[in-house]
């Protein structure tokens, strides 16, 4: 009798186990679902607003002429589909110096 009574309380704990792990499965599986369903959508820089941000940047000063100048450059080149320039020096006017 007693070996009976214990089987089925085995039994009771391995179903109350399983259970436990099913809930806690299923929870975590909606968590994420609802974290890919409810997350913002990543959208690519735009070059435009960063643009923007360089030349406030240069305005305040927080970057130089000749920086400023190489971003413009590039994120020229990026919108037109082209490789960016290469990074040669730059004098005053923006143009690549020879050197």
């Amino acid at each position: 009798m007693l070996a009976a009574q214990q089987a089925a309380s085995n039994q009771i704990l391995l179903v109350a186990g399983l259970l436990i792990a099913v809930v806690l499965v299923a929870s975590i599986a909606v968590l994420a679902l609802r974290k890919s369903l409810f997350a913002a959508p990543e959208k690519p820089e735009d070059p435009g607003s960063l643009m923007d941000q360089v030349r406030a940047m240069h305005q305040r000063g927080e970057i130089s002429q000749e920086e400023y100048e190489r971003v413009r450059r590039r994120l020229v080149a990026q919108v037109a589909g082209k490789p960016s320039p290469s990074e040669k020096p730059a004098d005053s006017s923006g143009k690549p110096v020879d050197g």
